[in-house]
């Protein structure tokens, strides 16, 4: 379950990052994202048994949840 926001108490900003990246594909996508921008159809490549509409939900979910990664 999700909180609406959190307090800054000890440990509370990892459960944070917890809840966001909690679903199933969310870590795995974050990984392959790590070391350089891909398109979606680059990342539907890489995961084949993921769904078009579950990868573009995770996605959504993640980008409506603030989650960015800077690449140089």
């Amino acid at each position: 379950m999700r909180h609406a926001s959190y307090d800054g108490a000890q440990g509370c900003y990892i459960e944070a990052a917890l809840d966001v990246i909690a679903d199933k594909w969310k870590g795995v996508i974050l990984y392959h994202l790590l070391n350089e921008p891909k398109r979606f159809n680059e990342l539907k490549r890489t995961f084949p048994e993921l769904s078009q509409r579950i990868l573009t939900r995770q996605l959504r979910e993640l980008e409506d949840d603030g989650v960015t990664i800077p690449h140089e």
